[in-house]
């Protein structure tokens, strides 16, 4: 039941945070709280992660291996950032972004590698 919880945490986040990297107003300079980037591939890509967090909710199994997943891609993501400067090919992130990745990747390895599926009674 946790798991599926903290997957429809994630899924309500990931989506938020898409959908404001579109309203101008609140992201001046390409920016969300004058922090981390935004734009159209990052909003799409908070998007997808939020929506593949959403179906992964419905169930332990899947919500652990979201986790696992996107904890891997994360971790991966903060690792380039910080090794090429933010420059991930077709798109350029900030120092902020790097550690925000970096602080997801822990969270989602976390959950997806020490958390226990419950038992199954069918014998």
């Amino acid at each position: 039941m946790f798991l599926r919880a903290m997957a429809l945490i994630f899924a309500i986040v990931f989506i938020l945070l898409g959908i404001l990297g579109f309203i101008p107003p609140i992201t001046p300079n390409h920016r969300l709280v004058n922090f981390f980037t935004v734009g159209i591939l990052p909003s799409i890509f908070y998007i997808l992660i939020g929506l593949f967090a959403l179906s992964a909710s419905g169930s332990n199994f899947y919500a652990r291996l979201y986790f696992k997943t996107f904890g891997i891609l994360f971790a991966t993501i903060a690792i380039v950032a910080f090794a090429k400067n933010g420059n991930l090919g077709i798109v350029h992130i900030n120092i902020t972004d790097s550690f925000f990745y970096l602080l997801l990747a822990i969270i989602a390895l976390y959950l997806g590698f020490t958390s226990k599926l419950p038992r199954s009674n069918a014998h």
